[in-house]
């Protein structure tokens, strides 16, 4: 109780150090929970999966193409199971999406609802479980089981297993479906990938998903113990080749993706259809490093002040050894003063977590904000690291006092105990050295995210609005009704830019099977360059010679008109483009018209020859709408108007330029950017701050010496900010070319970068040295300003 006493005797007097380090380290350890939380998360999604190592996702890719797809032909999972013994069950899933839904003595329908689509094995080869009713026992198809949460909202306290649910059946366009619940599951917990309040039974729309019909769906397949996985993808592909002639033609590969991988490992897939929330394992990787950085931070300025006022100490514990105390108490001292510092702010840090953590969800996961949620064995991890970090703190510091008393002795401790100044520089100059570097890191990021979001893509974006129709055969007449409205400029029907995994093909010149390229298809209409102003810089636009109403896959014409763009000429090596006969190996086409080059895909890929036409293979339901400026909210209005009207079953979707899912991670990342080098600035500040209290305190005799032999203000003040000076040249140095090369790095990823000028090493040499002068300026100013008697008189 004695010991406790005088640490809180020696804290009391030292009040302003207690603040700074308490703030600064709980603020750290706050942004520290947040991102563990959060990479807790990631790592641990789907693995409470009682089945994780015997599931896999088919996952394929067609020749030709960089990117992989998770869709297959939908009876594959089905043969695989009748025919290999490796395979013990499977289940198709196409990802949940919201869609309008009416249940029994309902005459309204529900929105707000992701519901999917799954066969009935989805229960027993995932960890789902039903909290009442059975999905096995439901012996006839249209069943449906709906989440407890949905269960509570809309049936109370009245049992929902029976009740009859109806909704549009997503893949035949205006009939409507009637479901029967058969069970109701547990929430899926925000640690699965797979995400949905409603699932459907797949067979009702299982026609729509048979073998050379051009639609595909997500398989999972499950095997046995030791089956050999290889083994298995070869007899796979067998299969896909022998049902379907398409996909032999297209030279399929096909590989296993084990579940374990799915969710952080998926950067390669791409699919026409919805995906699975994906995480990125580099992104992760970032997070790690802020997360070590903050840490370190955190640390240096502990430390920094702890080894302050341990030399401030070091004569007390002098005098407390001289008299008998051992090496024993005087440890459990500083483990004490530490202990109080660490409970007071693990306290703080509780506060400010649960006030800040929805924001911060928010933030780095805005389309599923989870809750917070720690496990006892993740809680006893966090735990160990702040327990080692505090343990680190007390070695280095009863370490530090114990060299100098045993090195230096009573007298020697009492006359230099102020003068030992070299650990702590140390530890300013890591400080600041992780402060520049995040800075650095934080300009250059913020500039990349600002090029690529009005970088111009060679196509106008603005005032577009595009849109699915329900019903195919409607387009044309709708397109003629969109365009009598006062506030339509164009109106196409099309791709939307930019596309993602569209239709690629090998293209050839049509007398020359040798000479060929890999090209994209954008599949639209007569007025897609119109609307979004294209430009046309040799022959004219590609009409179709389609004259019969009809949905094809792939039209019925001897030669399809294209456009191409300058990318596809060079290329090919065409000195006379126009009138070219091209061939895909299967149909003739005949270029009509070149259009500049045009972004219509994201920025992380160059511009490559891409085709353009309405005759090209392909479906397509997307109407583009350009409107007049200021005219957004009216647009919408109408359209929704418009929808509810003609389908009022069906729930209308509709997308603008869709920068923020391209870029969704950097724009994450930006965000937290802004955060953490918010923070740096704040505990860097702190450590600054409290460093130049110390160095002030130090030096008042000095200080007063040289003002008594007629040093001015201005003098001594140059003369004591050398100090910091020469901390933060070595400090830029350091940090800056770490930085550097890691920009350097991540910038590899797009095709257009900015580059990293020079300015941006002075911006940040000179905010560095700026918060230094002006953080130590005040401090030193302060001991300047005394009267040199009085100090040398208490000296």
């Amino acid at each position: 109780m004695y010991h406790l006493k005088l640490v809180g005797r020696q804290i009391f007097q030292r009040k302003g150090y207690f603040v700074i380090n308490t703030i600064g380290l709980a603020v750290a350890l706050t942004a520290s929970i947040f991102i563990y939380t959060f990479l807790v998360k990631e790592w641990q999604t789907n693995t409470y999966h009682e089945n994780i190592d015997h599931i896999y996702r088919i996952t394929v890719q067609h020749d030709g193409n960089t990117h992989w797809g998770a869709e297959v032909c939908s009876s594959l999972g089905e043969i695989a199971k009748a025919e290999l013994p490796e395979v013990t069950d499977y289940t198709r899933i196409i990802t949940a999406r919201e869609m309008k839904i009416r249940w029994e003595n309902d005459d309204h329908y529900q929105t707000g609802i992701s519901c999917g689509y799954a066969d009935r094995q989805l229960f027993s080869m995932f960890t789902f479980p039903l909290v009442t009713g059975s999905i096995q026992a439901f012996e006839h198809p249209g069943w449906v089981v709906i989440s407890e949460s949905i269960a509570r909202r809309h049936f109370k306290d009245t049992n929902p297993i029976g009740k009859l649910v109806y909704l549009e059946n997503l893949y035949t366009s205006g009939s409507v479906s009637t479901f029967r619940i058969a069970g109701v599951m547990k929430d899926m917990p925000p640690r699965s990938s797979i995400q949905a309040d409603v699932i459907l039974d797949f067979s009702v729309i299982e026609h729509s998903f048979r073998y050379n019909m051009g639609n595909a769906v997500q398989t999972f397949i499950q095997l046995t113990d030791g089956a050999d996985v290889q083994k298995v993808e070869e007899q796979l592909l067998q299969i896909e080749y022998r049902e379907s002639d398409y996909i032999r033609e297209q030279k399929e590969l096909l590989q296993l993706q084990p579940l374990r991988e799915m969710y952080l490992h998926s950067d390669h897939i791409q699919d026409f259809d919805l995906s699975f929330a994906q995480g990125s394992g580099t992104f992760n990787w970032i997070l790690f490093g802020i997360l070590l950085l903050i840490l370190s931070l955190a640390f240096c300025n502990y430390l920094i002040i702890k080894l302050a006022l341990a030399d401030k100490n070091a004569e007390r514990f002098a005098i407390q050894k001289y008299f008998g105390s051992s090496n024993r108490h005087i440890f459990v001292q500083v483990l004490q003063e530490i202990g109080i510092y660490t409970v007071t702010a693990f306290a703080l840090t509780v506060v400010l977590t649960f006030i800040f953590y929805p924001y911060f969800a928010q933030i780095i996961s805005p389309k599923h904000p989870f809750p917070f949620y720690l496990s006892g064995t993740e809680v006893i991890g966090f735990l160990l690291i702040f327990l080692l970090f505090a343990g680190c703190i007390g070695g280095i510091t009863y370490g530090h006092i114990s060299r100098k008393l045993n090195s230096s002795g009573l007298k020697n401790t009492i006359i230099s105990s102020r003068s030992s100044l070299d650990l702590k520089k140390i530890l300013m100059i890591a400080q600041l050295t992780i402060f520049c570097g995040l800075l650095f890191f934080s300009i250059v990021f913020l500039r990349q995210i600002d090029y690529l979001q009005n970088k111009p893509l060679g196509y106008n974006n603005r005032n577009t609005i595009s849109f699915d129709w329900p019903n195919p055969y409607e387009i044309t007449s709708l397109k003629e009704e969109l365009s009598r409205h006062p506030d339509v400029l164009a109106v196409s029907c099309g791709a939307l830019l930019p596309i993602g995994n569209w239709a690629h093909w090998d293209i050839h010149l049509a007398e020359q099977p040798e000479k060929s390229i890999p090209s994209y298809s954008l599949l639209c209409d007569e007025d897609f360059l119109r609307t979004y102003q294209l430009k046309l810089v040799e022959g004219r636009d590609a009409k179709t010679k389609i004259t019969t109403p009809g949905i094809y896959s792939r039209k019925p014409v001897d030669v399809v008109e294209i456009v191409v763009n300058q990318k596809f000429v060079r290329q090919m090596g065409l000195s006379h483009p126009i009138g070219t006969l091209l061939s895909d190996g299967t149909a003739k086409m005949q270029i009509v018209g070149i259009v500049q080059d045009f972004h219509y895909r994201s920025l992380y890929e160059p511009i490559q020859p891409v085709m353009i036409g309405s005759d090209l293979p392909g479906v397509s339901f997307t109407l583009i709408v350009q409107y007049r400026e200021g005219k957004r909210s009216e647009m919408i209005h109408y359209l929704q108007q418009l929808h509810e009207t003609r389908h009022p079953e069906t729930l209308m979707s509709y997308q603008e330029y869709p920068y923020s899912e391209l870029y969704e991670r950097e724009i994450m990342l930006g965000h937290l950017v802004y955060i953490f080098t918010g923070i740096a600035l704040l505990i860097g500040g702190m450590g600054v701050l409290a460093f130049s209290v110390f160095i002030a305190e130090s030096k008042t005799k000095e200080i007063a010496l040289r003002k008594v032999n007629g040093a001015s203000e201005g003098q001594i003040m140059i003369y004591l900010n050398r100090i910091f000076t020469g901390q933060v040249a070595v400090a830029c140095v350091v940090g800056i070319s770490c930085s550097y090369l890691i920009c350097r790095q991540w910038l590899q990823g797009f095709a257009y970068k900015v580059t990293i000028s020079p300015w941006i090493t002075v911006c940040v040499i000179g905010g560095t040295l700026l918060l230094v002068v002006l953080v130590t300026g005040w401090q030193i100013r302060r001991a300047t300003r005394r009267n040199p008697i009085d100090t040398l008189k208490t000296e």
